[in-house]
């Protein structure tokens, strides 16, 4: 995993003068870390809205579910995306 992280630039490989050797972000590396580390805080956020919602359903036992041969909707699709790419070492 090193390797292919190396060979999209993500990480370097730093050697000491003592023979330790070192796996080093690249600043490519850091903004891809940090794009990642957004996406799964909004993939948390939605989630935690998903839960939220399922219990007011539960609440609410006279709410209409929606049926599921509507497909997915915008935000539900966003996500998705968003999970494919954090997935992708891209």
């Amino acid at each position: 995993m090193y390797k292919d992280l190396e060979n999209m630039g993500h990480t370097s490989t730093q050697v000491t003068p003592d023979n330790k050797t070192y796996i080093c972000l690249t600043e490519k590396g850091k903004k891809s870390c940090l794009r990642k580390l957004e996406e799964v805080q909004s993939l948390t956020n939605y989630l935690s809205r998903i839960n939220q919602d399922k219990y007011a359903e539960e609440e609410d036992k006279s709410k209409d579910l929606r049926s599921k041969s509507q497909g997915l909707t915008d935000t539900e699709l966003k996500f998705e995306g968003l999970i494919m790419r954090i997935s992708s070492w891209d």
